[in-house]
Formats: structure tokens, sequence, C-alpha cells
């Protein structure tokens, strides 16, 4: 978590002289708990639709969307000019696959955080999605709480 954090302090730091743009479609990985493919779709200024496919770090994946309220971050933002703030509900469906806990997720929750874009076609991130999955199946029902503690670095490549 540490390193994590460390890195993107880094690339912001070098970014600063940097100016950012708004951007339509991104696409890129989210690099926490597991591997997530991601898509974000900002079809306002103001609002964007996230969705994720999760091939998390135990046996099975979930798909998942976000609807996100975005914000500038002090005196510049949205319209290009510097770090961009989002937060809203999320929901999403998958499998859970490991020995003695196998079963059909549905979670709830939300997805929050920060990102900067580059005058090139990237932006950079860290970001929160914790989220309650209820699991039913064979072998395990409950409620999974790994969710939880998803916080990760996000990368897309923007156009």
């Amino acid at each position: 978590m540490k390193k994590l954090i460390i890195l993107l302090a880094v690339v912001v730091a070098s970014a600063t002289a940097a100016s950012a743009q708004n951007y339509e479609h991104g696409v890129g990985l989210r690099l926490g708990y597991g591997l997530t493919l991601d898509y974000k779709w900002n079809f306002s200024e103001t609002n964007s639709w996230e969705f994720n496919l999760a091939m998390p770090a135990f046996n099975g994946f979930m798909a998942s969307a976000a609807y996100q309220w975005n914000w500038p971050l002090g005196d510049a933002g949205i319209g290009g000019q510097g770090f961009n703030a989002y937060a809203g509900p999320a929901a999403g469906v998958g499998f859970l696959g490991l020995p003695g806990y196998r079963g059909f997720m549905l979670g709830i929750g939300g997805h929050g955080g920060i990102e900067y874009k580059f005058n090139a076609p990237i932006a950079v991130g860290i970001d929160v999605k914790p989220m309650v999955t209820f699991v039913t199946g064979n072998s395990f029902s409950g409620i999974w709480g790994n969710g939880l503690a998803d916080i990760a670095l996000v990368a897309r490549y923007t156009f």
C-alpha cells in the first residue's frame, strides 16, 4: 500500500508542469486487489459511467458499473486544467470460486477517487471502490467483505 501511494505521488509530482485536458473515453487498468480492466465514459463535464471487469486475487470474476459525479479540485479541473475528483454509487455481479467458497456474487457500494489527465492521452489516479458483496451458492452463502478495502492505482489511455 505504501508503495502504491509513493508511486502515485511521484507521478503526480512529475506532472505538475503539464496541463490537463478533459476526455470523453478512457480505457485502462485498475491495479489494486487483483487486476481490473477499466472503461470510463465522461458523457458530460459533471457526469460519467465507469465499467470494470475484475479478475481478483481469488478464483472468479466480477463485473461492475458505477455512476459518477465529477468536479474539479483547486482552481482548475473538468475543463482541462488540473485534478478532478469523482464519486458515486456502484453495483456488481460475478462468481466466487475459492475452494469451500463458491457461488454467485451480487455487490452494492460506491466508487470514488481523484485523477489527473496529462497533456498526452493518459490519465492516472487513485480510487477506492468499497463494496459489500452477497454470495449465494452450494458451498457458501453470506457476505463476502474483501471488497471493503479495494483501493487501486488507475491508469487509462484517453480518447
